[in-house]
């Protein structure tokens, strides 16, 4: 049965480098992101992420691991200064092992390697609203 609320997430990366988002856009087209409501909105810099969330709840970012004004780790630690901040997930181009244990170890929800698969990033979506979700259900008992 399809979910009649919408349920958005973040997508944070350069222009210059808005392959993240237009990626992502492709995979967002697919049946199981449709028929589940998910939509994305697209943005460019770790500032306009942080006034956007001031004013918006949203359960997951995916940044590019580099923006205009700061990398992913500057923005972890912005994020956790909210109130009810998203879970992050971090994108890069690989090129070593060692990314992924670095963004879990700091805090991070999870690492997503391109190219990309609709399953896989519905997958891990789900997964990443459920987790916020009960971290919110939980914070308020």
């Amino acid at each position: 049965m399809p979910q009649s609320n919408p349920k958005t997430i973040l997508v944070l990366g350069s222009s210059k480098e808005n392959q993240l988002g237009n990626c992502l856009q492709e995979v967002f087209r697919h049946a199981l992101f449709r028929y589940f409501n998910w939509s994305m909105r697209q943005l460019q810099t770790c500032q306009q992420a942080l006034a956007f969330l001031r004013r918006n709840r949203i359960p997951l970012i995916i940044s590019w691991s580099e923006m205009p004004d700061g990398n992913w780790k500057d923005l972890l630690r912005q994020l956790a200064l909210l109130t009810r901040p998203p879970l992050l997930t971090v994108s890069y181009q690989p090129t070593g092992h060692y990314f992924w244990s670095e963004v879990m170890s700091l805090g991070g929800y999870d690492v997503l390697v391109r190219p990309f698969s609709a399953p896989d990033v519905f997958r891990m979506v789900s997964l990443a609203w459920e987790n916020w979700k009960e971290g919110i259900e939980s914070a308020r008992s």
